[in-house]
């Protein structure tokens, strides 16, 4: 079966620098053709560039003992400082969005009136932030994207996308340690931007190595999960922002003080769920994930 050359994902029928050189110069194209049409839905077009900064940067993480040192600093650099650009204006219409996305875990408890309240000063400022300048700013850094570089040589290319996905899973793992022993929600940010590098990762290499494909689902589930304690977060802390006495046009104190109740009491659900699922993925040592992923294909076993 032929892959869609569009898609993300490394082949058997490639070499796998040149997968991974392709897989970046298509997500490159594809934010770019985004950007001709950027001014009818500049919060979607934004959503998506971000996201396609992400799917880059997993790539480059990966690809990174592949690449000289300079290559990999300035290309990732590149893109992390470009989405900047736009994280205000991202950050404040993901308010919105996580309000609805948590709106099934109060319907019932909290008054709806409190709760369009709260949503109707999320899209206030949501519509008057004054992201024209960094939306313009950041078409123009996504028209002007910088070159793929060239990767090093090698018999075995792949083993150099091992390594470095047994780094990023490295990074994940401590990252879930991390967030387990801290009291701050914003441990499992950072966990959760591990976490998904990790999942994209694994996207990647999901035709070449039977361990990769294997994980794919667990990766969406966790990511599921991480997303949702990230969206209450958000959420409550939209909340404290927009209200730091407690009180809305719409809502009462204690009717914010309930909400933030039982946005917490979920919250807590999803954070034990999360931490089953990441104890399950991350059970491994790096090394011992490295020694997994290294595994032949099944096709290369079959063919023995």
């Amino acid at each position: 079966m032929e892959c869609d050359p569009l898609a993300y994902v490394l082949t058997p029928q490639e070499d796998a620098l040149a997968g991974v050189a392709r897989v970046i110069d298509e997500q490159v194209l594809r934010v770019r053709e985004a950007s001709e049409h950027a001014a009818a839905d500049p919060a979607e077009f934004v959503r998506k560039g971000r996201v396609r900064g992400k799917r880059i940067r997993a790539v480059l993480r990966m690809a990174r003992p592949a690449m000289a040192g300079r290559d990999y600093r300035r290309l990732n650099e590149w893109w992390r400082d470009t989405s900047r650009i736009v994280s205000g204006a991202r950050d404040r219409a993901a308010r919105v969005e996580a309000l609805e996305a948590v709106g099934a875990a109060v319907g019932g408890t909290v008054p709806e009136a409190a709760v369009e309240a709260v949503r109707n000063a999320f899209l206030a400022e949501a519509g008057r932030d004054g992201s024209r300048g960094a939306l313009r700013r950041f078409v123009k850094r996504i028209r002007s994207t910088p070159e793929t570089p060239a990767f090093k040589s090698a018999e075995e290319p792949v083993a150099f996308l091992i390594a470095g996905a047994a780094k990023t899973y490295g990074a994940a793992r401590q990252a879930m340690r991390a967030a387990l022993e801290a009291e701050e929600i914003e441990a499992f940010h950072d966990w959760r931007k591990q976490a998904k590098y990790h999942g994209l990762q694994m996207r990647l290499l999901r035709r070449l190595r039977p361990a990769a494909a294997q994980r794919v689902e667990a990766t969406r589930h966790l990511a599921l999960y991480l997303g949702a304690v990230q969206d209450i977060a958000v959420v409550i802390e939209g909340i404290d922002v927009l209200a730091p006495d407690g009180v809305l046009d719409g809502a009462s104190h204690d009717d914010l003080a309930l909400l933030g109740e039982v946005l917490t009491a979920r919250q807590e659900v999803l954070i034990e769920r999360a931490l089953e699922a990441g104890e399950q993925l991350f059970d491994l040592r790096r090394s011992e994930f490295r020694e997994r992923l290294s595994g032949k294909r099944r096709d290369e076993v079959a063919g023995a």
